[in-house]
């Protein structure tokens, strides 16, 4: 995976915010995982290997608030108002719908709110290791640490704030994610940010979300679970999911099993909402869908259902076209993701 062309939007402040696209089908938009570089990011193995798999399922999109990398780096911090006005914007000018939204680390509140004030454009939301108030997570005594040292050390913060998003036995990952941070933002923007995000609070929102919402927590990470326990009970029919690991990044440790369970989450939402397959393939097509992901040929189909080569040939070219899939390979993983196989 080479690095994707960067795009621009524009929010209704005039603040040029910076994204790039992969993939097609469905969209999957993945907020910012602490403040880098969209390019930066690339630099890192597993981060690139993450969203090549990513990809392979969705239209994936990611990209910077203000502030951060190739966007605009107004002189203030951000809002909580300027990120969801941020994520907006792309949302707009990608024209979006039916989205699923991942949202880690302090992405949580700006797609909280967004997703609250837009279901009709939000079809799931995934939270990964975030929270609700600031305060929850400023107060946690790793956090307190690591922010008295942006004011002594920039070199220190940054090693330090890297070790405690991905864990202190990955230290090659950290170290290099350490460094795209002091390319990526200024320290008086992440002086500003800490300030502004110490008065983010978004709990009226969660019980306005009707969206489906799966919320992920790592065990051993410095938020604790206690957080995420208590915005999954707020958030209605939001199910949690605590996972083994100490890491912020989702690529890191068991990423795969990250990855099966939004697919499956995804599919089995799909399905109770009544969405999806009965709304663009026939009963036959699904049936062929359903041999199609379990590796049946063509003309193993036909003997299958009794019907002609010519007709399965049609069926299959059919499927693909309305779920939007190049290949029998994206069909199988459509089938996979709406329970189908």
């Amino acid at each position: 995976m080479s690095e994707q062309p960067i795009r621009y939007a524009t929010t209704e402040d005039g603040v040029n915010v910076a994204f790039w696209t992969r993939g097609s089908g469905r969209p999957f938009v993945h907020l910012t995982l602490g403040t880098t570089s969209l390019q930066g990011e690339f630099e890192i193995p597993e981060c690139r290997q993450w969203y090549e798999r990513l990809s392979e399922n969705w239209q994936l999109v990611r990209f910077n608030n203000r502030g951060e990398g190739l966007s605009d780096r107004p002189a203030r911090g951000r809002s909580l108002e300027d990120s969801v006005a941020d994520l907006a914007a792309v949302v707009d000018v990608l024209r979006l719908d039916k989205l699923i939204l991942f949202a880690p680390w302090y992405g949580g509140p700006p797609a909280i709110v967004y997703t609250a004030l837009h279901p009709e454009r939000v079809s799931a939301l995934i939270l990964w290791c975030t929270f609700a108030r600031g305060a929850d997570w400023l107060k946690q005594p790793q956090f307190q640490a690591v922010r008295s040292l942006a004011e002594k050390d920039w070199i220190a913060y940054t090693e330090a704030v890297a070790h405690v998003m991905f864990g202190w036995s990955r230290g090659d990952v950290a170290n290099r994610h350490a460094a795209i941070l002091r390319e990526s933002v200024t320290l008086d923007f992440v002086k500003d940010f800490y300030s502004s995000v110490g008065d983010w609070d978004v709990s009226s929102y969660l019980a306005r979300i009707k969206t489906p919402t799966l919320v992920l927590q790592r065990e051993q990470h410095a938020l604790g679970t206690d957080v995420a326990k208590s915005m999954a009970a707020s958030i209605p029919e939001a199910r949690l999911v605590v996972l083994p690991g100490e890491s912020l990044a989702p690529y890191l440790e068991n990423s795969e099993s990250v990855i099966e369970l939004i697919d499956r989450f995804i599919a089995e939402s799909d399905v109770a909402s009544g969405k999806r397959v009965s709304s663009v393939l026939t009963e036959r097509e699904v049936e062929v869908l359903r041999l199609v992901a379990r590796g049946r040929s063509n003309r193993e189909i036909a003997a299958e259902l009794i019907i002609s080569v010519n007709t399965a040939d049609r069926h299959v070219s059919n499927i693909l076209t309305k779920i939007g899939a190049s290949n029998r390979a994206e069909a199988a993983s459509f089938a996979v993701r709406n329970g189908l196989a």
